[in-house]
C-alpha cells in the first residue's frame, strides 16, 4: 500500500531548469570574483557573519521556505523542499550547498 502523503508532495516540472541553474554557477577566483560582482549578502548570526552568494541560490530560492516561529518568537522555523534540491552529481554542489544552508 502506498502511503498518500507519497502522492501529494510538490514535483518539479522538469529538472531542465535546475540543470541550467546549476551551470549557470561557476568557480572564481577571487579577483574574477571581484570582477564578477557577485550579489553577496551579509548575515550576522551572534557573533559570526556569514555572506551568502545570492546568485549561486537563485534557482534553488524555492527549497527554503519561512514557516513561522517557534517559542518566544526569536527563532525562526526553516522548511526546506527536497525536491527542488541540486542532484549531488551538479557541478559545483557543494558552493551551491554550502550558500544554501549559511
Amino acid at each position: 500500500m502506498t502511503p498518500l502523503w507519497k502522492d501529494d508532495l510538490p514535483k518539479p516540472k522538469t529538472t531542465e531548469v535546475l540543470q541550467k541553474g546549476v551551470e549557470s554557477v561557476q568557480v572564481y577566483s577571487a579577483s574574477e570574483e571581484r570582477e564578477e560582482g557577485r550579489r553577496w549578502r551579509v548575515f550576522r548570526i551572534g557573533d559570526q557573519e556569514h555572506k551568502v552568494d545570492m546568485k549561486a541560490i537563485e534557482p534553488y530560492k524555492r527549497v527554503i521556505n519561512h514557516g513561522g516561529y517557534y517559542g518566544d518568537g526569536l527563532n525562526a522555523i526553516i522548511v526546506f523542499a527536497v525536491c527542488y534540491m541540486p542532484e549531488s552529481n551538479q557541478p559545483n554542489y557543494r558552493y551551491i550547498m554550502d550558500n544554501l544552508f549559511k
